[in-house]
Formats: structure tokens, sequence, C-alpha cells
């Protein structure tokens, strides 16, 4: 009995913990709401070189955990949705280990300063396109 009680108590302090990072995870943009363009152009020597656009929207790496202001922050780049890491630009190289599916899906969502979240009526920001893995066989 005295274990289950142990059980119990770590179940509620990890449920208590999982947004603590970040405890409010959403904010909502404000117009004119930002828009994601994607373009993928394959590396010469390896993965996808990839464009974003992103309108209505200002990169403010310098700015970070700083209290929401209109449509800044960064974008997060997801391959098959796993999160890859941030970017503060328009330009992000994604090395061919990433794309390790015949049809992978990259998604890019925005956050703001206080890594939130942006949304338009409950739904995230985010775009997503696939991006088709050419795989060589050796003959």
């Amino acid at each position: 009995m005295k274990h289950l009680f142990v059980y119990i108590l770590v179940f509620y302090t990890c449920l208590g913990n999982l947004n603590s990072h970040h405890p409010d995870s959403a904010q909502e943009a404000n117009k004119p709401y930002p828009t994601i363009f994607i373009s993928v152009y394959e590396d010469s020597y390896d993965g996808y070189n990839i464009k974003l656009l992103i309108e209505n929207f200002k990169y403010s790496p310098d700015k970070l955990a700083n209290a929401f202001t209109e449509n800044e922050g960064y974008a997060i780049i997801y391959i098959n949705d796993i999160p890859i890491g941030r970017t503060y630009s328009d330009w992000i190289h994604i090395p061919s280990r990433f794309f390790n599916q015949e049809l992978n899906i990259l998604k890019v969502s925005i956050k703001s300063l206080s890594h939130q979240d942006l949304i338009v009526d409950h739904e995230i920001i985010s775009k997503e396109i696939i991006v088709e893995n050419y795989i060589n066989e050796i003959e």
C-alpha cells in the first residue's frame, strides 16, 4: 500500500509539471494574421534547403522570453512530427538523415516571444508539405 501511495504521488507530480516550462501554450495572433509559405530545394551535397516566407510576422531572437508583442517570435521546423529545431530566419538547411521515409511531412509552426503557439480561432498557425525522398537503390 505504501508503494501505491508513492506511485500515485509521483504520477500527479509529473502531471503537474507537463506544461510547467511553457504554462500558457497559445496566444491569439493579431491581424493581419501570419501566413506561411514553404519552398524546398534539394541540396547538391546533402539534404534540403528550406525557404520560408512568413508574411505578417517578424523574427525576433533578440527579444525571446519577453511579453507578447504583435506577431513576433520564431518558427519551429518538424519532420514527420519530430521537432528538428527553431529558425530565426527565412532559410534553414535540414540534413537528409531527417528525411528517413519515402514521403516525409515537413511542418512549420510559429511561436511568440514567450514560446507560445500563435493561433487564429483556436487553430495553431502552421503549414505542412510533403517532401518525397528518392531512395537510391544499389544494384
